[in-house]
């Protein structure tokens, strides 16, 4: 009976061991994803509406890319932030945050934020 019991908690031990690294993975993995959405969020809320360029860039960085148009709109890619079309003489600035999380920019002539979104591709 003592052999037995034994036995039973080495394979329960055994199963635990076994477990414990995919399971901590599966949380690290988890975690990467939950931080780079909360600091996609926070940076987002720190953009406003009237911000001057220079000002978004130092806050942001340097954007990923600059288009005249909001590229991320249908038909091109599933983008669940929002569409708009580019002001005359204006421009969007895209900024990347993890793999598929952008904050996208729309700036008009003058260089100033008159638009501002969050999404995934």
């Amino acid at each position: 009976m003592v052999n037995e019991y034994d036995g039973r908690n080495y394979i329960l031990a055994k199963a635990k061991r076994a477990l414990a690294l995919p399971t901590m993975v599966i949380v690290i993995v988890i975690s990467v994803f939950v931080y780079v959405h909360l600091r996609s969020y926070i940076f987002y809320h720190g953009v406003e509406i009237g911000m001057e360029r220079e000002a978004l860039i130092d806050h942001l960085g340097p954007p990923r890319r600059g288009e005249q148009r909001l590229i991320f709109c249908a038909p091109y890619f599933p983008w669940t932030g929002d569409c708009v079309e580019a002001r005359q003489g204006g421009e969007f600035l895209f900024f990347k945050f993890g793999i598929d999380r952008w904050i996208v920019a729309g700036l008009d002539s003058a260089g100033v934020v008159w638009f501002r979104t969050l999404g995934d591709i």
